[in-house]
């Protein structure tokens, strides 16, 4: 803002000054160039007041502006902590209900914190005090799921390849 006002006052200034070398370099009586001076001196402050005067103006207009939209925003703020504060109060009153009645279930295990609806109970190797049942070998259901492979043949082990192939 201090810019513009500088440049604003630069440009009267200057065209004060310009103004009045041109008069006293023309070719007019002393009397008369005096008098258009005067009249020039008197348009220009009354063109520099006016300019001043709508700056002003705008600066005054520009500055409640933002104070109004700055009150708007200060208020929209509460607002919204206002809002955010009773959601999180009521979320934490459920959560607090919903551990109370959890604490007053006879004979349901607590579950474990990210295994929501699992239990680990009864599954081998994670917390299950019985030991895994294997089926026994030799069983149908034992040799139905393994993968059969082709026999071997005479010569080839299990990490040689096969002998009198193309080679490649």
């Amino acid at each position: 803002m201090a810019g513009t006002r500088d440049f604003i006052s630069g440009i009267v200034w200057g065209g004060l000054v310009g103004a009045a070398i041109g008069m006293l370099m023309a070719p007019r009586s002393g009397e008369e160039t005096r008098a258009l001076v005067r009249e020039r001196s008197d348009e220009f402050k009354l063109q520099a007041r006016e300019t001043a005067d709508n700056l002003r103006e705008k600066a005054t207009e520009t500055a409640e502006q933002a104070r109004g939209r700055a009150s708007e925003l200060r208020q929209r703020g509460r607002e919204l902590l206002d809002e955010n504060r009773e959601r999180i109060s009521r979320t934490a009153e459920a959560v607090k209900q919903s551990v109370k009645e959890t604490a007053q279930t006879p004979g349901k295990p607590s579950p474990t914190p990210g295994m929501t609806g699992q239990s680990t109970m009864g599954t081998p190797g994670l917390g299950s005090d019985q030991p895994e049942q294997l089926p026994a070998r030799g069983s149908t259901a034992d040799t139905a799921e393994l993968p059969t492979r082709p026999p071997a043949t005479p010569g080839q082990g299990p990490n040689r390849p096969p002998q009198g192939g193309s080679g490649v």
